[in-house]
């Protein structure tokens, strides 16, 4: 009897045991999921999509709230990342989420912080300091830091027998000859230009912080009030038909905020009403039997006036991508935009979605010789005889191209970097300048007075090295530089990258070696006590020249370095790498060649006596510079070579290449550079009176 009693007090309390479970499962089930923000809206953002994170402790269904939605329905248990439908510019305080289980029980509501979409946020190229592509990098004596100056070309139209081109920090170039040779001009602005064009006899460009600029030839530019501060993005001229007077017809420029402007002479300026605060960005007019002005913008934003410019409305575009540019040609209104966008208008006020084949952003097209020409990000440039069905081609160049315009049976396309191209038909586009090509130069504070003989680059990052062991190094594209710590006072005489990984060597067979960017360096093991002078990297492999003809290499990253058999006593000073070939060269006009990977060296037969002290490659070119102002140059992988003709008899100490161009430097302050892969060298003029060791290009 009492082992039943037993028996039933164990089952008695299993049910309960049951019981209770069964009702806590029930309550969990009744108990919706709890959701907390995880990521805030970056405030204020010029992301018109921005991205939300919150987290959920159940998967469920989203629901939305307020001014923001989706199209993410479903949470995860987790964190949730969402990305908001595209919104307009405002501040958006009443956005909401709530997430409901399967069961249909809904969570807490979740306020999204507030946050405000702004388009006219720093960094959208209406700052007055540019960012833009390369630059070269020299150093000298006394610690003297010297970096050439890059401008993005935003614009370009032709007039008076010249093509003429701005950008930014006020840079005006000037081209008589079919866009081949540009000149620069002085605009009397530091602010980025935006558009420029021709009408009414004479030029205007507009800009940054209202800048209105005005040139009767395009070489000589006075300044304009226009009445505003707010950056003006395009600029377009049209008169009302059949009369076409100066007195009814008007310049219209377009800008942040909404804002426009029109000026029936270019010089007097009158705001007009917008009915947007969207960011505009292009504007054409055009010259059909009732012709229109048509901004285009930020989502989408289209607006259209009659001839006179002062009263606007807007239309809807069927799209919230930023529209950059705009023409008008053979009967039609073509637009550009993000994400490859491409619109077509007969009238201005329905717009049509067009393929254009890519997603990268555009930002100009233009109609001209039958044809429409669209171009932007990554090189892109596409055709089309109606505006409708589009081609890629190929442009040569993967900088973002921004404006493009066709005179003279010319297209000239202008973008990042100074990058401009030339076309005779719009299919076939050849390169006449890619990036910064070393013609200004700007002093930049030096944290040593220590003479640097030796510069180079990679990750970003700029590298010096000089007397007594200094090493200098900047991260913010060559503005800035500081000191770091050595861990050798022997004189540094050469540093070059590669794999990550920055190598410098100097006297006494100093080798030493950083692999986080420059920020700390270790002596590495060198095989040699003679001084070693200059390094290179290529297929893996360091390799180090210096004195008595020593040559070392690595291909461990500069870990460890063995000696090479050299063909020659002689100093050798500099060496380079291109096209799987090692070049060395020095004392007595010696140069050196290796195609194994540094393995083996033979001597090469050289046309010049002078001690050559440094050699780069570029562009299936070597460029060999050195004493009393010899150039050396081959183009067949170091075979074979040839004097070219020197515009000075100094000393030159380095060469380097970028962007299509090579640039040497040397005693006296001298800077000389060659756009056409070394054939022939200008003088430059720059800011110091200091010896020049150095040179390199940050890309």
């Amino acid at each position: 009897m009492k082992k039943l009693n037993k028996v039933s007090y164990i089952l008695l309390i299993f049910c309960f045991s049951l019981i209770l479970t069964s009702c806590a499962k029930e309550e969990e089930k009744k108990e919706g999921p709890v959701i907390t923000e995880v990521y805030a809206v970056t405030t204020p953002t010029s992301d018109s999509s921005p991205n939300y994170t919150f987290s959920s402790t159940k998967a469920g269904t989203i629901t939305y709230g307020g001014s923001c939605s989706s199209g993410t329905t479903s949470a995860t248990s987790g964190n949730n990342t969402i990305t908001f439908t595209s919104l307009s510019d405002g501040t958006y305080s009443d956005c909401t989420i709530i997430v409901t289980d399967s069961d249909g029980n809904a969570s807490n509501t979740l306020s999204v912080t507030s946050f405000t979409i702004y388009d006219d946020t720093p960094g959208d190229d209406d700052t007055t300091s540019s960012n833009s592509g390369g630059k070269f990098v020299a150093v000298g004596n006394t610690g003297t830091i010297i970096t050439s100056t890059s401008s993005n070309l935003w614009g370009v139209t032709f007039a008076n027998s010249k093509f003429v081109s701005v950008g930014t920090s006020g840079n005006i170039l000037n081209s008589s000859d079919n866009g081949t040779t540009w000149i620069p001009r002085t605009s009397g602005t530091t602010n980025h230009l935006r558009d420029i064009i021709y009408e009414n006899s004479k030029f205007v460009s507009v800009g940054a912080s209202g800048t209105i600029l005005s040139s009767s030839n395009g070489t000589t530019w006075s300044s304009m009030t226009s009445g505003t501060t707010k950056g003006l993005r395009s600029i377009a001229y049209g008169c009302i038909l059949p009369a076409c007077t100066r007195s009814i017809s008007k310049f219209v420029t377009v800008g942040e905020s909404g804002t426009i402007l029109t000026s029936s002479d270019g010089t007097t300026w009158t705001s007009q009403t917008s009915p947007t605060s969207k960011k505009l960005r292009g504007i054409t007019y055009g010259s059909s039997n009732d012709p229109i002005f048509v901004a285009v913008g930020r989502t989408g934003t289209i607006l259209t006036s009659n001839g006179y410019g002062t009263s606007w409305t807007e239309r809807d575009s069927g799209t919230t991508k930023k529209l950059n540019g705009i023409t008008y040609g053979n009967s039609i209104f073509v637009t550009v935009g993000n994400s490859g966008s491409i619109l077509t208008s007969i009238d201005g006020t329905s717009w049509t979605e067009r393929t254009s084949g890519t997603t990268q952003d555009l930002y100009g097209v233009t109609y001209d010789n039958s044809l429409f020409v669209a171009e932007g990000d990554s090189g892109t440039i596409l055709t089309s005889s109606d505006g409708i069905t589009w081609t890629s081609r190929t442009s040569g160049t993967t900088e973002g191209l921004k404006r493009v315009t066709y005179e003279n049976s010319t297209f000239v396309a202008v973008g990042e970097s100074s990058t401009i191209l030339i076309s005779s038909n719009g299919t076939t586009w050849t390169s006449v300048s890619v990036g910064d090509s070393g013609t200004s130069w700007t002093s930049v504070t030096s944290p040593t007075t220590k003479f640097l003989v030796r510069v180079t680059t990679g990750n970003n990052t700029v590298v010096a090295v000089g007397n007594d062991g200094v090493i200098v190094r900047s991260t913010d594209n060559g503005t800035s530089f500081d000191n770091l710590t050595s861990p050798t006072g022997n004189t540094l005489i050469g540093v070059g990258f590669g794999n990550n990984t920055f190598v410098a060597t100097g006297n006494s067979g100093s080798i030493l070696r950083s692999t986080d960017n420059g920020n700390s360096w270790d002596n590495a093991t060198s095989p040699t006590s003679n001084i070693l002078i200059q390094v290179t990297f290529g297929n893996n492999t360091f390799v180090v020249v210096g004195a008595s003809g020593n040559i070392v290499k690595s291909t461990d990253n500069g870990s460890s370095f063995d000696n090479v058999t050299s063909p020659t006593t002689n100093y050798l000073r500099g060496v380079g790498f291109g096209n799987n070939t090692f070049v060395g060269v020095g004392h007595n006009g010696n140069i050196v060649r290796s195609t194994d990977n540094g393995t083996t060296f033979d001597n090469v037969t050289s046309s010049t006596a002078k001690n050559l002290q440094r050699v780069t490659f570029g562009n299936n070119t070597f460029v060999a510079v050195g004493d009393d102002g010899s150039i050396l140059r081959s183009t067949d992988n170091g075979t074979t070579w040839d004097n070219a003709t020197s515009p000075n008899t100094k000393d030159f100490r380095g060469v380097g290449f970028g962007n299509n161009t090579f640039v040497a430097v040397g005693s006296g302050n001298i800077i000389i550079r060659s756009t056409d892969n070394g054939s022939s060298f200008q003088t430059v003029t720059n800011p110091t009176t200091k010896n020049l060791w150095g040179v390199g290009f940050l890309e």
